[in-house]
């Protein structure tokens, strides 16, 4: 499945971080990527450990829910995952 954006969108991979270690304050500033689209290879369903997680290949492994999450979306449809991606990734657009 291919998620198109209607916009190339700068993506945060990782957070800005400050780093202590002794006598050392280090920041870290954000990753990001820019992307006008994401492709799913592969959706896995672990019912055991309440966790559904997808493989991309622009972004590699992205945990949709877990938890109470998980037991709240029951059977997701793509347009749920669409969604859930949006949402993680702050994505603006349909």
């Amino acid at each position: 499945m291919k998620i198109q954006f209607t916009a190339a969108t700068e993506i945060i991979i990782l957070s800005a971080q400050t780093v202590t270690i002794p006598e050392k304050i280090i920041n870290v500033p954000p990753r990001t990527k820019t992307l006008s689209s994401i492709t799913i290879t592969s959706m896995l369903d672990e019912p055991t450990q309440k966790r559904i997680t997808v493989k991309t290949v622009e972004l590699g492994n992205i945990i949709l829910w877990q938890g109470s999450s998980y037991d709240v979306i029951g059977q997701c449809t793509d347009q749920d995952v669409l969604n859930r991606i949006k949402e993680i990734y702050n994505i603006p657009g349909n």
